[in-house]
């Protein structure tokens, strides 16, 4: 399915009627009538032409090709295309469908992929390890028009690297691989220029990168890479093949320049980053040497002996050595916006890097802006579902290396939190995480504990609604959607007028955060008795389902709670600490002398802003502290919620009278009450707490008193308990 972003370049390029196809796999996949295709590569020309490339789930692969009706026209009367049974054409759509064997630019491909023949023409390549002719072929990468890589193995395991290439694209690799090899690293096994392919020695090893191992590495594997790279910096050998200033200025407005067809709002910002970053590569003057030209995580592995070995050198030239720092750290900047690095694991990441390399060239944050901006399109050729969000974040970051700037740092003890309201990165994190499209949305801070947890809210697109993401500063609550998960499965699931708890959407690990649906409703008014008797009923459905969680919580933790609020409390009322001293005596008396019963599933925080009201559900929110407990514990804490709110509107926890009984006769609509006396106990113990939580409010300090005299009755010994 097209996102909108993709809908809008195909809207603004009629004339290639193939587009949407090409940028949909699965739509692909229906009009070839075949399995699953796998996107490989994506070339697009507006108004020209566009070439994918896609991975079939046999092994094989596909090269599609989208014209205007007059180029296609021409192109589908080619007789190599007419005498060919597996060329599909798609005249509704302008396209060209065709096996990677029949690559016109790559026709080396017709003889390593034909199974027939391909032991004859390997020998041509292998050299003298003649016994790889017979091995099996395993595609790996596939750029209609530019290269094959496939890897060959016998007996199962591994044994090498054959590349296919296009006219200069093997002269420089084969330049590359010679260097590589007089440098210790893979072995080169043959070549030959009429096939224009290579054969290089597989190399074993534990990848590094983090989009291979689903983890970050260790810094001190990042120290021993960058001792690998300073000393490939310093070999003396001097490659042919340059990577000038002039080129890598160019190269930089070609970047900007082609975001234009795809998003004119972002390329008219790319636009003056990359004068002024080609204006300055253009300037700058260093001592070239020997570089990989392409260098990232992805391109290291590490030996058995835990050395750190450099692959594919297809790019490798004589050019500034910080070209491929500056690629290493693009690289990691772009898996922080894709949720696989948090940006505290990059930062540590680089510097190890740096720490192994030595001195850093002064043109590293030059060379560093200049490949986050040629990442600039990989999000729409790598079909991510939210590239403008991941482009708008990539020029962020090339921005402040140019200013030599961190982002802004909204909590240092939860740095997650600067992620997640980052809408680019937030945004490509989200629509990985729930499979939505999050286009358009702007994060919105909601709530924020400093150092603690926070809420952000993200509106959805396309009428999807919104998603609320909970962060915490210990990690990532995992908890919490397992037991939405389970809450929803016993019946809670706000469905056909039912109570429920909002769905979960998964987690964004990288910035601490788990996600779920906002549902709607609004905050009851505490005084409405039709709207307390509902909540009433849902709260019964609540421990009336089985219970989500081994967590317990007991009468002795309720009264810890009460002993830390009134400690508090006491500081702040020194002429008060008597009385909150009986206040507790009073409470561990009574808490002492009452007999155990039933237990359930409980809220714990249960109060009238905890539930959202809708026209046909009740919906229960913020089940952070979720329990096996006394029901007791939920029905007296909403009663003296009541009661706090009765109170500080008109002084007297009369007025709470008529919202309470409205509010216990819903309970019992589903479920019998406890008894009175408990409810009574547990109604007082949560008055007592809302003490020190009446000092911290300004509207609420002219109920401090009331509540200590109130409480200082309900609690005095051998005072006979209300019912």
């Amino acid at each position: 399915m097209l996102s909108p972003a993709d809908r809008a370049v195909c809207d603004r390029d009629p004339g290639l009627a193939g587009l949407p196809l090409l940028l949909d796999a699965q739509a692909m996949a229906a009009a070839l009538e075949c399995q699953a295709l796998r996107p490989a590569y994506l070339r697009y020309k507006p108004g020209v032409s566009c070439t994918a490339g896609f991975l079939r789930a046999d092994g094989q692969a596909l090269a599609a090709y989208a014209y205007p009706p007059d180029r296609y026209a021409e192109e589908s009367r080619r007789s190599r295309w007419l005498k060919e049974p597996s060329v599909v054409m798609l005249p509704d759509h302008g396209m060209i469908v065709i096996p990677a064997r029949l690559d016109r630019h790559l026709r080396g491909l017709r003889r390593v992929l034909d199974p027939d023949h391909r032991p004859k023409h390997l020998r041509r390549v292998v050299g003298v390890t003649a016994d790889l002719t017979g091995g099996d072929l395993v595609l790996l990468r596939y750029k209609p028009g530019r290269r094959m890589v496939a890897r060959i193995d016998l007996n199962g395991e591994p044994q090498a690297v054959l590349k296919v290439m296009k006219g200069t694209g093997f002269d420089r690799a084969l330049i590359g691989a010679t260097a590589a090899m007089a440098h210790g690293q893979a072995p080169l096994l043959g070549a030959d220029s009429g096939l224009r392919a290579l054969l290089t020695r597989w190399v074993p090893g534990q990848p590094v990168c983090p989009e291979m191992t689903g983890q970050a590495p260790d810094p001190a594997i990042c120290i021993r890479i960058g001792q690998a790279l300073a000393k490939l910096h310093a070999d003396p050998f001097r490659p042919a093949a340059a990577w000038t200033a002039s080129g890598d200025a160019k190269s930089v407005l070609t970047a900007a320049a082609d975001m234009a067809p795809l998003d004119a709002e972002l390329a008219a910002r790319a636009a003056p980053i990359a004068a002024d970053l080609a204006h300055r590569l253009g300037r700058s003057a260093v001592d070239a040497t020997l570089v990989h030209g392409d260098f990232s995580a992805d391109q290291v592995v590490i030996s058995g002996q835990g050395d750190p070995v450099i692959l594919d050198w297809d790019n490798a030239g004589c050019g500034d050595p910080a070209r491929d720092l500056g690629s290493f750290l693009a690289r990691m900047d772009a898996q922080v916006i894709d949720g696989l690095l948090t940006q505290d694991q990059a930062d540590r990441l680089g510097a190890a890097l740096l720490q192994g390399y030595g001195p850093a060239p002064d043109t590293l944050p030059l060379h560093h802006a200049r490949a986050l901006m040629l990442l600039l399109t990989e999000g729409f050729r790598a079909r991510h579902p939210n590239w403008p969000a991941r482009a708008r974040s990539l020029l962020d970051r090339a921005e402040r290396c140019l200013c030599g700037i961190a982002p802004p740092m909204i909590d240092p003890a939860m740095p997650q939190l600067t992620a997640a309201l980052d809408t680019g990165r937030a945004l490509v994190a989200l629509s990985r995480a729930t499979g939505m499209d999050m286009t358009g949305t702007t994060p919105e801070l909601i709530r924020h504990k400093l150092g603690r947890r926070a809420l952000v809210r993200y509106a959805a697109g396309d009428h999807q609604g919104a998603i609320l993401g909970k962060l915490r500063a210990k990690g990532t609550d995992r908890r919490m959607p397992a037991l939405h998960d389970a809450l929803r499965g016993a019946g809670l699931d706000g469905h056909q007028g039912r109570t429920g708890v909002p769905q979960a959407r998964g987690t964004v690990d990288t910035m601490n955060m788990w996600l779920q649906d906002e549902v709607p409703g609004s905050p009851p008014d505490p005084m409405d008795a039709g709207a307390m008797a509902r909540i009433g009923t849902a709260l019964a459905q609540l421990h009336d389902a089985p219970a989500a969680t081994d967590r317990r919580w007991s009468h002795a933790d309720e009264l810890a709670v009460l002993d830390r609020a009134l400690t508090q409390a006491a500081a702040q009322l020194p002429h008060d600490a008597g009385a909150l001293q009986a206040i507790l005596h009073g409470a561990a008396d009574r808490l002492a002398s009452l007999p155990p019963g039933p237990e359930c599933g409980i809220h714990r925080d249960f109060y009238f802003d905890q539930v959202l009201v809708a026209d046909a559900q009740i919906w229960l929110v913020d089940l952070d502290l979720y329990a096996v407990g006394d029901p007791a514990i939920d029905l007296g804490n909403f009663l003296a919620h009541l009661d706090e709110f009765a109170l500080r509107g008109t002084g007297d926890v009369a007025a709470a009278g008529p919202a309470a009984q409205a509010f216990l006769a819903g309970y019992t609509t589903r479920r019998a009450l406890p008894d009175a006396p408990r409810i009574r106990l547990f109604r007082d113990l949560s008055l007592a707490r809302h003490i020190r939580i009446s000092t911290g409010f300004q509207d609420r300090r002219h109920t401090t008193a009331l509540l200590v005299a109130l409480t200082t009755t309900a609690f005095a010994r051998n005072h006979p308990q209300p019912t």
